[in-house]
């Protein structure tokens, strides 16, 4: 499907102000602009609209690019919905739209949802080479008939600046400090709960073995952390691992949770771990008993952590 097509599914929208973005993990940065689309739109009696990308633009525009999200592309579509916002497009982002001008993709969007105004953020540059900026964008506006709102950036309480880069960047240091301060929520890994090798019920920790949701997330590094697991919308402390389980000589990364106080089966159950503190790396023990000993100190710090 392309991009007209696309936007075609949303023909019925009232007259719309526009934002648009790939806005993962929908961080403190990303709410600050959206507030302001909405605000906007309530002055102005227009629909609050949200232009995102179903797969990064980067994959198309740079050679070798791995993608990393910080959340779902359901996750990130439900955390949009959640600020008010009217309708969220998710679209594909391809060579077709990598090839659009600035000229051209505004007029697709004036004549498919009736854009009348974008907002737009202090680094925000669309079409091809960038060429719509802030510096662009108002004058295409005065020959296209739109009007564009631009907003300055945000930082967090240590004044640096927000951004899905340095997030992702902190997430795989296991800085959960700064991630969650900068998102303005807990980091998530969500899935379903999996068979595993029953190696933590042996040791008289049963865990919940994660099978991530969706591929392209970027996940924290090998070590314990202290989180607090979802289940059926209920929040338990719990101690999570991820890591290869190097004192069995595994080679494959797994994440586990073990969920303290819980004992309940939910294999096949959809579960969500948020990270709160790195708690130490992962380590090899020369005995099964060197293990359960520094497990137990894992979870007992968990539980002063999480209390507090």
């Amino acid at each position: 499907m392309n991009l007209i097509e696309e936007l075609k599914e949303y023909k019925d929208l009232r007259n719309s102000i526009v934002t648009i973005g790939v806005f993962d993990g929908v961080h403190l940065g990303h709410q600050n602009l959206i507030s302001q689309v909405v605000n906007e739109a309530n002055i102005h009696k227009l629909c609050p609209t949200i232009i995102t990308f179903v797969n990064h633009p980067a994959s198309i525009l740079r050679n070798n690019f791995t993608t990393e999200f910080i959340c779902s592309l359901e996750e990130r579509i439900r955390l949009l919905k959640l600020l008010s916002v009217e309708q969220v497009i998710p679209i594909s982002f391809d060579k077709q739209v990598a090839n659009l001008s600035a000229e051209h993709f505004i007029g697709f969007l004036q004549k498919t949802i009736k854009m009348e105004k974008m907002v737009i953020g202090p680094d925000f540059a669309m079409g091809r080479n960038r060429s719509g900026s802030s510096i662009t964008l108002p004058k295409l506006a005065d020959k296209m008939g739109f009007q564009v709102k631009s907003i300055k950036s945000v930082t967090d309480t240590s004044n640096a600046h927000i951004s899905s880069t340095s997030i992702r960047k902190q997430i795989k240091q296991g800085d959960f400090q700064h991630v969650n301060s900068q998102l303005g929520r807990t980091y998530s890994l969500d899935g379903t709960v999996i068979q595993g090798m029953k190696r933590g019920r042996q040791l008289g920790f049963p865990t919940a073995n994660l099978q991530l949701m969706n591929a392209g997330i970027v996940i924290p590094p090998d070590g314990i952390y202290a989180t607090r697991t979802l289940v059926d919308n209920k929040s338990y402390l719990s101690a999570t691992s991820i890591g290869s389980q190097p004192t069995f000589a595994g080679n494959k990364q797994t994440v586990e949770s073990y969920i303290i106080g819980f004992s309940k089966d939910i294999y096949g159950k959809s579960i969500s771990i948020q990270f709160e503190k790195r708690l130490r790396d992962q380590k090899y023990f020369e005995s099964i008993s060197e293990l359960k000993k520094q497990m137990s100190k894992d979870i007992e710090e968990t539980q002063i952590i999480l209390s507090n």
